[in-house]
């Protein structure tokens, strides 16, 4: 009995065990007995992209640049009197026209001044005419003078002959010869009184000529003294007010021609031989400038005299047409000029262009569509057919009609597949 006691206990701890061994046999053997899925077909991925049709044509490019408005006709009045500010009628930001009174300064002073210089030049003037009388005088005394002369020269001759013939004494000859001497020292300064003449009179004018002048300053200095505007325009600074004292070259008011505009902008090195072959052809180059919200008309003019070595490009001035009272100076304006036509190009969307140099063509692959890379060369920017920016480029390998991608992704390379949004799938 102790035997099978021990039987019974052994078997209860083996038991589970057991069980266990066998639910992971029959595990095993249904796994194995199980029948195989059948395998699914690894499927490619596709993009959805949207695409426009290549038409290639003769496109003129936008450039677009930016700068800055300024005038040629741009002055500031600076005062040319020491004076004291009587009056500033000129505001900063007012239109003005020609001739309008901007600034005017105390000439109290000044019209003293411009009195003392016209009795200086009546003084001069009145020197010089007794000057010219005294000339004259001069000149009638040399004739009497001279003729005085030559009754002493008759009367030595005949004192002579009367001497030789014993009827005169020599003392009275040696009276005679006296006084011809004498006459003729008197002859001789009478002769260099006239000839002095011109040079007295050249002396006193040019008294009087200084005189004049004087007086012609000072009544230009009193002219200066009201301040008017040298043409139709706008004020763009105000540098004075009432009292203030100012000099000679003091800044009173700036103010440019508003009819004179220019915008200065910036060419980019790439876009340079595009502008400098329209000019060359004698094609206009013009355009719309935006200054605060406003389109202005703008034709290219010139181009500045000067590059700064650390610039990438040439300044290119163009004109402003017409007159605008309110744009001011100093102002950003983004420009767009409309270039010669470009033949064989192609306007697309921005979103086609991949760096600056590469767009995607949909073509065909067996029973897929793909993609495939196309070098293109960027000339700048045009207006696509519903008026938005595109760019615009030149691409020989684009046909007319090819489906250029317009939509950007990721991962695009060349291969890759793709489903074109018309085709809905």
């Amino acid at each position: 009995m102790p035997g099978r006691s021990i039987l019974r206990k052994g078997w209860g701890l083996a038991a589970p065990v057991v069980v266990l061994a066998a639910a992971g046999l029959v595990f095993m053997l249904l796994a194995w007995s199980r029948p195989e899925p059948p395998a699914e077909a690894a499927t490619e991925p596709s993009w959805m992209v949207a695409t426009e049709r290549a038409e290639p044509g003769a496109h003129r490019p936008v450039l677009r640049l930016f700068g800055y408005v300024e005038s040629p006709s741009a002055v500031t009045l600076k005062a040319a009197v020491e004076a004291d500010v009587a009056e500033v009628p000129a505001r900063d930001g007012r239109t003005v026209t020609a001739d309008e009174l901007l600034v005017r300064l105390e000439d109290g002073d000044l019209r003293d001044t411009l009195r003392q210089r016209e009795a200086d030049l009546a003084e001069a003037q009145a020197k010089l005419a007794q000057e010219r009388r005294a000339v004259e005088a001069d000149r009638e005394d040399l004739d009497v003078e001279e003729e005085l002369l030559a009754i002493e020269k008759r009367r030595v001759a005949r004192i002579e002959e009367l001497l030789a013939e014993d009827a005169a004494s020599p003392s009275q000859l040696d009276d005679a010869k006296e006084a011809r001497a004498r006459q003729r020292q008197t002859v001789i300064r009478a002769r260099e009184k006239v000839a002095n003449a011109e040079q007295r009179l050249a002396a006193a004018e040019a008294r009087r000529d200084a005189a004049e002048a004087a007086r012609d300053e000072a009544r230009r200095d009193v002219r200066r003294a009201r301040l008017h505007a040298p043409f139709d325009g706008r004020i763009s600074g105000v540098e004075v007010g009432p009292g203030d004292r100012v000099s000679p070259g003091s800044e009173l008011v700036s103010l440019y021609d508003t009819g004179e505009l220019e915008i200065r902008a910036q060419v980019p090195t790439k876009r340079i031989g595009a502008l400098y072959r329209a000019r060359a052809a004698g094609a206009e180059v013009a355009g719309q400038a935006r200054v605060d919200g406003r389109a202005l008309p703008v034709t290219l003019d010139r181009f500045a005299g000067r590059s700064e070595q650390e610039q990438g490009g040439v300044e290119a001035i163009l004109r402003v047409e017409g007159r605008h009272d309110d744009v001011a100076l100093g102002r950003f304006a983004t420009v767009s000029l409309a270039l010669p036509a470009e033949p064989d190009t192609l306007v697309v969307p921005y979103e086609a262009l991949y760096g600056t140099d590469r767009i995607y063509v949909v073509v065909d692959d067996g029973d897929a569509r793909r993609l495939r890379s196309v070098d293109v060369e960027r000339l700048g920017e045009a207006r696509l057919a519903d008026g938005r920016r595109g760019a615009l480029i030149r691409a020989p390998a684009v046909e007319a009609g090819a489906e250029i991608v317009t939509t950007q992704i990721p991962q695009a390379t060349d291969g890759l597949r793709v489903r074109v949004q018309e085709e809905g799938g």
